[in-house]
């Protein structure tokens, strides 16, 4: 017994005594002592992460020829260009004053698709690249059903000079079979982390199911180091085959990519194709790191088909050849908070050459009534938002501020201003809802009241939401540049409902408003044909004050005191107080209300034993 267990103890000593090593490239040599792919050999075959580190002779940048791709990455390793004297990681918020000392440049190689790293397996699972300038390799770093890898810190085919020198297909490509690669990083949101992948065919490209749980963040994509010039991945900054739950971008501080300057027909910022559950979140698309100027992509700044469930929420999407955001044959999309066709002033028009947003999918959700919800869409060159597919339902298009676009704000196909049929009984994009018949918008007692009517299905239940638009559009659409607030109606057996909406949001008079209709299942119509914004002159409601007196019997009197006011200052609350002497103590009346004859009444009965009550309206 004691000497298993002097055994037991001396094979778990010898297994903690297995560190990972170091291994030094010291030369510029394609293979041999001191070489880079004699340290990847080494690495591959000892225990842990070892660490891949540069002590090249001489000063300025190396470059490393390889005639051969070099070894598959098989065990978890860890490249670090940062460690060749003089190398310096990126500083800059926005910009890029890395040092890049350590270069690959795969001209030479005479293997077919030549990779530049390629760590393979779930072995290398864990590796990390940092601080190298790859170029002129088939594809540049792959990742083949490997885990928690992170590149971060490289210029891929952007080449130290400032010039696109990219690869014939992919910057990055990760991808599976069998099993998964999950938990990449890809850049970071450190300023050392930003990549610059530029001048490839293909920016980063996910293929496979198994491509899952991931981040792009913080890198520069189809630009040059600074951010501001194009240096386009041809077809798109980064496309999505297959995966789930990749995350593009995010909330975090120094998140956001600038993604842009895709050149090659078809080329888009963001392509998601099958899978779902992404994120993209925080991106500058078609525009540099300023948010200013064009870089836009030759075709869509995000299309997704084929996809579900994916989240599009706080970029800044623009200038793009095509459409802002494109949804075809995608399901349970929601778009928020994105400034589509200008920048943050709301100013600028830097329109997306098509429409802002076009969906071709159902179940999808644009913007929304809370805070952080609303999506800005102007100065886009066709419509605000259109849903192009007949068979497109279910696309709800809530409080969006939709101005100054070459189109409709909301256009359900077919083309063009459409009509409403009695009872809703067509179908068609988004079951062909019918929009509001707006009659009258007038500004009374500081709030505004719209009335109108609206013929849809019988018995049904809708949601009407108003909007505020400046009259000079010269195009005079419908559209709606300032959310107003909303009424819940529902038609009778003939499918009518009239409606006075009163809103707190009062406009300017020289404004129009408008209107849509949304249904129980989320589907919104066009926007209504405006009318102009009136005023009465009604600035501010009178309190009227009536008493009488009456005996109570012996001897007292009963003092009944009725406080009236008309029912149309509907946001003025009444309030009472007790004294008028400092400080004074309001409070609103709740209870005893009653609205009649379009005025509201309150009645006090007190007996009369000299104490007083002072009635105010208020405006919230």
């Amino acid at each position: 017994m004691k000497t298993t267990a002097l055994l037991i103890a001396l094979v778990s000593l010898a297994t903690l005594s297995i560190t990972a090593s170091t291994f030094t490239v010291t030369n510029l040599n394609d293979s041999g002592t001191g070489s880079l792919r004699q340290a990847i050999l080494d690495a591959n075959t000892t225990a842990g992460t070892d660490t891949i580190q540069f002590n090249l002779p001489g000063s300025g940048i190396q470059t490393i020829v390889l005639s051969n791709s070099l070894p598959d990455i098989t065990n978890a390793v860890a490249i670090n260009g940062y460690s060749q004297p003089g190398s310096r990681a990126n500083t800059l918020a926005a910009g890029n004053n890395a040092v890049i000392l350590v270069r690959l440049d795969g001209y030479k190689t005479t293997n077919s698709s030549p990779i530049g790293l390629n760590f393979t397996g779930t072995a290398a699972s864990g590796s990390s690249v940092r601080g190298l300038c790859l170029v002129r390799f088939y594809r540049g770093i792959q990742i083949y059903e490997a885990s928690g890898v992170t590149v971060a810190g490289n210029w891929i085919g952007l080449d130290l000079d400032g010039m696109a020198r990219g690869m014939t297909f992919e910057g990055i490509y990760v991808y599976t079979f069998f099993n998964p690669a999950n938990h990449l990083v890809i850049g970071g949101t450190s300023p050392g982390d930003r990549n610059v992948i530029s001048g490839n065919r293909y920016g980063i490209y996910f293929n496979g199911t198994r491509t899952e749980n991931t981040v792009v963040q913080g890198n520069f994509i189809g630009t040059d180091q600074t951010g501001t010039l194009p240096r386009g991945n041809m077809f798109g900054g980064v496309s999505v085959f297959g995966g789930t739950n990749i995350i593009i971008g995010g909330s975090a501080a120094g998140a956001g990519n600038v993604i842009g300057g895709a050149t090659a027909a078809g080329g888009t910022g963001i392509g998601l194709q099958s899978g779902g559950g992404h994120w993209v979140q925080g991106n500058f698309i078609g525009t540099d790191v300023t948010g200013q100027y064009d870089l836009g992509n030759i075709s869509d700044g995000i299309y997704i088909t084929s996809s579900s469930q994916n989240t599009i929420v706080g970029n800044e999407i623009v200038n793009n050849r095509a459409n802002g955001i494109n949804l075809a044959n995608t399901t349970g999309t929601v778009i928020e908070k994105n400034l589509i066709g200008t920048e943050s002033t709301g100013t600028r028009p830097l329109g997306n050459a098509l429409a802002g947003i076009t969906i071709s999918g159902s179940t999808n959700r644009v913007g929304g009534l809370n805070a952080g919800q609303p999506n800005w869409i102007q100065f886009n060159g066709g419509a605000g938002v259109e849903v192009t597919s007949g068979a497109a339902v279910q696309n709800e298009i809530s409080g969006n501020a939709i101005y100054d676009n070459g189109g409709l704000g909301i256009d359900l196909y077919p083309v063009g201003m459409g009509t409403n049929d009695v009872l809703d009984a067509d179908s068609g994009a988004n079951g062909g809802q019918n929009f509001p018949v707006l009659t009258n918008a007038a500004i009374v007692y500081s709030a505004l009241n719209v009335q109108g009517g609206l013929n849809s299905k019988a018995s049904a239940a809708y949601r009407l939401e108003f909007f505020a638009t400046p009259t000079w559009d010269a195009s005079a659409i419908p559209e709606g540049k300032i959310y107003l607030g909303t009424t819940n109606i529902t038609t009778d057996a003939s499918g009518n409902a009239s409606f006075t909406a009163t809103l707190a949001v009062t406009p300017d008079t020289n404004y129009l408003i408008t209107a849509t209709a949304t249904d129980a299942n989320g589907n919104t119509s066009e926007f209504s044909a405006g009318v102009n914004v009136v005023s009465n002159s009604l600035a501010n409601p009178a309190l009227s004050v009536a008493q009488s007196v009456t005996s109570a019997g012996g001897g007292g009197n009963l003092t009944t005191t009725t406080v009236a006011w008309p029912s149309a200052a509907t946001f003025f609350t009444l309030e009472k107080t007790a004294t008028l002497q400092p400080p004074i103590q309001w409070t609103a009346v709740t209870s005893g209300i009653v609205a009649a004859g379009g005025l509201k009444t309150f009645t006090l009965t007190n007996s009369s034993d000299g104490s007083n009550q002072f009635y105010r309206l208020k405006m919230p």
